[in-house]
């Protein structure tokens, strides 16, 4: 051990930086999908981003516009919102913005990035699939007088809420 000096100080000042702070950020560009309610369920996928230093394991964020939150079911940490409802979910039609964002390990918002993907959701009557049978005219002779009957024409719309 050494001997103390009366009078003598000397003042050293540490600052320990955490790298995954304020990490460069790559991120995806924004994806669009279309979803026409009561059909087939659309997945909208996007690619996650790049953190430098690559140990910084990030968390991400989606925003879910409360207009859809019927009819979408996403994960910020899959990158994938999935769209499925029915006809009767027509409160959600329209162009929606669903933002992501991520978080530092530590859990801080990294606000200076974030992406913006849109869904569109379209009414399930607009135009509504529709399934028409139909049957020929049919004539009649009686003597030499004809009679026609008219074709005789059914419409079925898909979904069977739609009015036609």
């Amino acid at each position: 051990m050494g001997t103390a000096i009366a009078g003598q100080e000397l003042t050293f000042n540490l600052v320990i930086t955490d790298p995954c702070g304020t990490p460069v950020v790559t991120i995806s560009s924004g994806v669009s999908a279309e979803y026409q309610l009561a059909r087939t369920a659309v997945v909208m996928t996007w690619s996650g981003w790049t953190f430098a230093p690559s140990y910084c394991v990030m968390s991400y964020n989606i925003l879910i516009p409360t207009a859809v939150g019927d009819v979408a079911t996403c994960s910020a940490s899959s990158f994938k919102c999935t769209f499925v409802g029915t006809a009767a979910d027509s409160s959600s039609i329209g162009r929606h913005s669903f933002t992501v964002t991520a978080n530092t390990p530590a859990g801080v918002l990294i606000a200076s990035f974030a992406a913006t993907h849109t869904a569109t959701i379209i009414d399930a009557c607009e135009p509504p699939e529709l399934v028409i049978s139909s049957t020929k005219a049919t004539e009649y002779k009686i003597g030499t007088t004809a009679i026609v009957v008219p074709i005789a024409s059914t419409f079925i719309a898909t979904p069977s809420t739609c009015l036609l």
